[in-house]
């Protein structure tokens, strides 16, 4: 059996995407190939999984530097992207089944095995009106989705690192192992705005964990940079509090795996935390709660605003206080950290 993934981004999709490839092949067997087609972006949050046979970058193909991928012939397709770029492959490959999105050479289509996850999407065949709603409605998580939908085994969270770079990373910052370690992750890039923990209740979140926790370790990407370095300045002078320099991809994750607990932002971090199996507490105003499983790892804050799961990226947050994280926080440890 060879299958190919099609999936892009964005990057928390991938990783939980991800989580499909074991029970592929627990269905199909050991002898399953599983190639995965990516982007440049995504590429390292993939590059050491076991159950990928072959990791092919889309920018290698339109390059022609794979070319020999086309030559290849697929027994399923899995196109997992709604953009028209991510399925021109499509056209050129050889397969016996397809599921998922795809040009028909006027628009974005899907196949009607995927509807329940398409129906809810930007390419939505009912419209964006309905497919919001059916998103607002929806109670089942991605996971349960993608295993009712492509008919596998309930899949698994799993992250899988390069070990040098976890090594690297446990000496750098977790060396004693007594400590107790919070990461906060609360910005969310520039497109979802409102994703994001309000600077006022970030700021109080910090100043109340760093009294119950050893160490507060903040941490965002490249696009979080500005917001996290005005988020720390109050606390420069605390050494309990770290800003964790944006890094690569490997990077980040390994620093995710070895904190206690984190607290974040529907976001790459809070995936990544699910899938290294690190506890958590998430936060969502514009994004749906439902659709997250944290298989058992996680307590959820949700906006009580009437714009909740809206999808909008201008939403009302201020319901996402610190008090109500802190809260949560103590739901998820039993007590206070």
């Amino acid at each position: 059996m060879r299958i190919l993934v099609i999936k892009h981004g964005a990057l928390g999709d991938v990783v939980r995407t991800s989580f499909i490839l074991e029970s592929l092949h627990e269905k199909f067997g050991s002898e399953t190939e599983i190639w995965w087609l990516t982007s440049d972006a995504a590429f390292d949050l993939l590059r050491y999984h076991p159950y990928i046979s072959k990791l092919v970058l889309a920018s290698q193909l339109t390059s022609g530097k794979v070319a020999w991928v086309k030559e290849q012939r697929f027994d399923w397709v899995i196109s997992l992207d709604d953009e028209p770029e991510a399925c021109e492959i499509l056209q050129d490959l050889e397969y016996d089944r397809l599921s998922g999105a795809y040009h028909d050479g006027t628009k974005m289509c899907y196949t009607d095995d995927v509807a329940p996850w398409f129906d809810m999407g930007l390419i939505s065949r009912l419209g964006k009106e309905t497919a919001d709603r059916l998103k607002r409605e929806n109670t089942k998580t991605h996971a349960q989705i993608f295993a009712e939908m492509l008919d596998i085994p309930y899949p698994r969270p799993s992250f899988y690192n390069n070990h040098l770079i976890e090594r690297n990373v446990h000496r750098k910052y977790f060396a004693d192992q007594n400590k107790f370690r919070v990461g906060v992750n609360l910005q969310a890039g520039s497109r979802w705005q409102s994703k994001a923990l309000r600077m006022e209740e970030a700021i109080e979140l910090i100043r109340q964990l760093r009294h119950q926790a050893d160490e507060v370790l903040i941490l965002g990407g490249i696009a979080d940079f500005e917001k996290n370095r005005k988020l720390y300045l109050p606390f420069s002078e605390d050494e309990r509090v770290v800003f964790i320099q944006p890094g690569q991809l490997l990077y980040f994750a390994a620093v995710i795996k070895y904190l206690n607990m984190i607290v974040s932002a529907d976001s790459l971090a809070l995936h990544l935390a699910i899938a290294q199996g690190v506890r958590n507490v998430s936060f969502y105003a514009p994004t749906s709660a439902a659709e997250i499983e944290t298989f058992g790892t996680g307590v959820k804050v949700l906006s009580t605003s009437a714009d909740y799961c809206s999808y909008r990226p201008d939403v009302d947050n201020s319901s996402i206080t610190a008090a109500r994280i802190l809260e949560a926080i103590e739901e998820l440890m039993g007590a206070r950290v």
